[in-house]
């Protein structure tokens, strides 16, 4: 039912749908209104009073030299930049209500340290590796560069040229071997991406995940593998060989990827690892 069916409807009912105000039961009278359109005069705002150190940093204006012989004689004075000085705009700011602030000195230590070349010699960004972790056994475990970009897994072929190097230096190894990857950057936005906290991230990775202080024989494959595993001071090349540190000897030679991309490297390699046997002893 639209509202003219609905209008037809009370019509022909005898209902009336609506009332004048007049006479509703107790309505009231309708009261009329005088509207006063005459604006209400504006209060003149009056100017806000000047500080005094604004009038005293302003009111100074130069005046004109006196006139001795005829010429004129100037007198040169300081060239002001603002034409307030500084403790002048302090006052300003202290009747406007704003606090001024003195900056800080800095300390000595601190400009020593900022000047010294020793505080940011080792702050030196790391280049983003990956390394491939390998438990051979219990005492013995291998760490070995991967490429960052392309093939970055540990595949069935690096697996067995290194069981292939294991067998000829006479290691133990288990049927198993547990495997582990490290990503250098973390994948966080908080840690720093230097040198020195990639080599402590390392070493962390694998105490926690492969026990490494437990370890009495370390193979390193690589230079990233030498140089947060062995020393980073160094060159590659000057590390290269059978090393031993607190117990523990450190077996250095090219990565598993170059020495099957370049087999003739394998004669170095073995060159390099071959005193780890236990009959070359």
């Amino acid at each position: 039912m639209n509202e003219r069916q609905r209008q037809d409807y009370l019509e022909a009912m005898g209902i009336q749908p609506w009332f004048p105000r007049f006479v509703l039961p107790q309505a009231k009278p309708s009261v009329d209104c005088d509207w006063d359109f005459e604006a209400d005069p504006v209060p003149s705002l009056q100017p806000a009073p000047v500080p005094q150190a604004v009038q005293a940093a302003v009111s100074h204006t130069p005046q004109p030299p006196a006139q001795t012989g005829g010429q004129p004689t100037w007198e040169v004075a300081p060239v002001s930049t603002g034409g307030v000085t500084p403790q002048a705009s302090s006052n300003i700011l202290s009747e406007l209500g704003f606090a001024s602030e003195e900056p800080e000195a800095k300390s000595s230590e601190t400009e020593k340290k900022t000047a010294s070349p020793e505080a940011t010699s080792d702050i030196v960004t790391a280049e983003p590796f990956r390394l491939a972790v390998v438990d051979i056994n219990e005492s013995c475990l291998v760490v070995s560069d991967l490429p960052w970009s392309g093939l970055n897994q540990f595949t069935g072929y690096h697996q067995r040229l290194l069981r292939n190097i294991v067998r000829a230096l006479e290691l133990p190894a288990d049927q198993e071997w547990k495997e582990g990857l490290f990503a250098w950057p973390l994948l966080t936005d908080t840690a720093p991406v230097d040198r020195a906290y990639a080599r402590e991230a390392v070493m962390a990775y694998l105490n926690n995940q492969f026990g490494l202080k437990r370890r009495k024989t370390i193979l390193l494959f690589g230079r990233n593998s030498c140089t947060h595993l062995w020393n980073h001071e160094k060159d590659f090349e000057q590390c290269l060989g059978v090393h031993e540190r607190d117990d523990t000897r450190y077996g250095i030679t090219s990565s598993l990827g170059e020495l099957m991309s370049i087999p003739s490297m394998k004669a170095d390699a073995w060159a390099n690892l071959k005193a780890l046997r236990p009959s070359a002893r």
